[in-house]
């Protein structure tokens, strides 16, 4: 029921010239491979990234003994970095890199883990939080153009893909929380964060290999 309220178009909207011309069915949407691999490859594994300044932060504050002051400003940091840098930051990535600058947002997520596994201390977190904070100035916009410029896309209409593609991105938000929970009670830490990074590099290794035609165009 939310999938169908996810999708319908605005009453006077209207599809793109190629959706009206060769319209695609839902499922046939969905099951396409761009579509698809794009969902599972490469905006949920971006989007958990996000439960580690919205959930993993205010619990290393609490476990050091910093104060709700001390979290904020630290969230501050990073909210504030992604929306000075952002357009300047989209525009410029979008130049240098196209598409695949979709991919640099998802592995500046991963540098900024894998530094604050090395150095699981106030220091490192600030660090891990600045490129957090780069990764998001460009990341989401980036992906949205991608996205949005995938053929099934353009045949299913834009105001429906629009819609699914925030309802998917509901799948990674929730799982965030529950994935940085079992890396929290993991032991030793830095193991397993690895772990998690390496497949979240292997996801976007997949995704480009996967879609290596329509990215090289």
């Amino acid at each position: 029921m939310q999938l169908e309220k996810a999708i319908e178009v605005e009453e006077g909207a209207k599809d793109s010239p190629e959706a009206e011309k060769n319209p695609l069915s839902l499922v046939a949407f969905l099951s396409s491979k761009p579509v698809l691999s794009f969902y599972v490859l490469i905006q949920n594994p971006y989007i958990i990234f996000g439960s580690f300044v919205f959930y993993f932060l205010p619990l290393f504050c609490d476990e050091h003994g910093y104060s709700e002051t001390i979290c904020s400003l630290l969230i501050m940091l990073y909210s504030e970095i992604a929306v000075i840098a952002g357009d300047s930051a989209t525009k410029w990535m979008e130049a240098r890199f196209k598409s695949k600058a979709m991919y640099a947002a998802c592995l500046m997520n991963v540098a900024a883990l894998g530094i604050y596994s090395l150095f699981p201390g106030l220091e490192g977190m600030i660090a891990a939080l600045i490129l957090l904070g780069l990764s998001a100035s460009f990341g989401k916009p980036v992906q949205q153009d991608y996205y949005l410029g995938l053929m099934p896309c353009r045949r299913f209409g834009e105001d429906r893909a629009i819609g699914i593609y925030n309802f998917t991105e509901n799948i990674g938000e929730s799982l965030g929380p529950i994935l940085f929970g079992q890396l929290m009670s993991a032991t030793p830490f830095a193991p397993a964060m690895a772990g998690f990074l390496a497949a979240v590099t292997g996801t976007n290794g997949l995704h480009l290999w996967l879609n290596r035609r329509d990215l090289s165009d």
